[in-house]
């Protein structure tokens, strides 16, 4: 009867097994076509937001897994860690921060955070907020705990679910896309050196409406209104296709100014890029930051930069 036992066992370990390489393999195609076609439908944006660190995590520690037991599966693993693995290293993030050629008379900061709605502890976040000393504040998730006077110095605009706090007066426009899966607007803000021109935007994060289809108009429209800034949380990768290839002159922070892990989500292990920070044609981007914090699931955004229009 033990025996019986034991043989059954090692049957439904074994079928176990079998099956869990079947779904790796079935993941690995997934992520590859989604990585090929990106978000050019809803299903090909389903696969390219698996996240390539997830993949090289799971593909890695199923590889320890099955080493010791002398169970020829860990080749497979390791064949299949492969290709995430050079995403990670090379095609997603990039490790040495560049330096800007350009010494600024003028250097002001933006930060974007978005503070989590859901699980927001604002007296601890906005202690963290001013420590940045920051010129432009932009915040995604606000709560009703968010409250004017907490930025003194500040004005303040709301509109939806965001903030934007700014060392100046400010001036802003209408929504920019219709339809409240990407709410969008244009702030004008007026520092002592002169105009600023930023676009805060939050996107859905419901997984059943595709991206593209606001994104692309999206990066249209900041592109006609001469947008110095254009940060938000907009739930898309940076390699999305409408972010992957910005219109003339516009760059994103990252690529620019930045280096490091590039991913902004889900603390404490961010795995995907969704956070994004685009600079204009006439902005100089001088140092791009991710500050990691477990007062939010994103990381913060920090971009110090000054405007050729001001030197």
């Amino acid at each position: 009867m033990n025996f019986d036992n034991r043989n059954r066992s090692q049957m439904i370990w074994h079928k176990l097994h079998c099956t869990w390489q079947v779904v790796c393999v079935l993941t690995a195609l997934a992520w590859s076509v989604g990585q090929f076609y990106k978000d050019s439908s809803f299903l090909c944006g389903l696969m390219f937001y698996i996240p390539s660190p997830a993949l090289v995590a799971t593909y890695l520690i199923s590889a320890v897994y099955a080493l010791p037991k002398k169970n020829r599966a860990w080749k497979l693993y390791a064949v299949l860690l492969l290709a995430p693995l050079a995403w990670v290293l090379l095609v997603e993030n990039h490790w040495q921060a560049a330096k800007s050629p350009v010494v600024l008379r003028i250097e002001r900061r933006l930060v974007h955070w978005n503070i989590c709605r859901p699980f927001s502890r604002w007296p601890q976040q906005l202690e963290l907020l001013r420590s940045l000393n920051a010129d432009v504040i932009v915040l995604s998730e606000i709560t009703d705990a968010v409250q004017d006077a907490d930025f003194p110095g500040y004005r303040i605009l709301r509109r939806h679910e965001m903030l934007i706090a700014c060392r100046g007066e400010m001036v802003s426009s209408s929504s920019l896309i219709s339809g409240r899966v990407l709410d969008a607007f244009l702030v004008t803000c007026d520092l002592p050196e002169g105009e600023l021109r930023v676009i805060m935007a939050d996107m859905t994060s419901n997984v059943e409406i595709p991206r593209d289809p606001y994104l692309q108009p999206f990066v249209q429209k900041m592109a006609e209104l001469n947008t110095d800034i254009v940060t938000g949380d907009f739930n898309a990768p940076r390699r999305s296709l409408a972010f992957l290839e910005l219109p003339p002159g516009f760059r994103h922070a990252y690529n620019e100014a930045g280096g490091g892990w590039g991913y902004t989500w889900p603390m404490p292990v961010p795995a995907l890029a969704i956070d994004q920070c685009v600079c204009g044609p006439d902005l100089i981007p001088v140092k791009y930051q991710l500050r990691s914090t477990i007062l939010s699931d994103h990381r913060i955004q920090i971009l110090d930069f000054g405007k050729r229009s001001w030197e």
